[in-house]
């Protein structure tokens, strides 16, 4: 099943496929960049879910479908802040909510196809304490199983490299 069939068959995201990165707002177009022969696909969760079962959620950003090999994976990308260390604690939980999300029985496709590592795209400047090479950085992303799968912050996302350097 393709990055686009999965979206869809997801109800609540019904019409919200959009081809290459159009489902990106555009202030946040500038922060991701990916190689066009593999891209598939994005979709905005956040602007998809604010009505309904999901409007009062702190909600993921961006599902991306990116060609790896010959296999498609859904890699997903939330834009935030990273001025505080608090921000960690806001990401953790809207990556806690994607998990719960996805976990749900029309998203089956979707979690099947999800890459192992999410990626948190920085708003701004990045608070050096946030950074995986700082002493407070490495004690956080250690204390929450959930940040040691977020990849990030980072100033701006190339897909391609960040991809390869994480299945390395």
């Amino acid at each position: 099943m393709s990055f686009k069939q999965a979206v869809e068959s997801v109800p609540a995201l019904k019409g919200a496929y959009r081809t290459g990165l159009q489902a990106l707002n555009n202030r946040h177009k500038n922060l991701i960049t990916a190689d066009g022969n593999r891209l598939t696909g994005s979709v905005n969760l956040d602007k998809s879910l604010k009505k309904g079962k999901h409007a009062q959620a702190s909600r993921w950003d961006y599902g991306i479908g990116y060609k790896i090999n010959n296999f498609e994976v859904a890699v997903w990308v939330e834009v935030h802040p990273a001025s505080s260390t608090g921000n960690l604690n806001e990401v953790v939980e809207k990556l806690k909510w994607l998990n719960k999300f996805l976990s749900g029985k029309w998203q089956s496709q979707l979690r099947a196809m999800t890459f192992r590592q999410y990626f948190w795209v920085a708003t701004g400047r990045v608070n050096p304490r946030l950074s995986r090479k700082s002493r407070p950085g490495r004690m956080l992303s250690r204390t929450r199983a959930e940040a040691a799968r977020i990849h990030g912050p980072l100033q701006h996302l190339n897909l391609e490299e960040a991809l390869d350097e994480v299945k390395r």
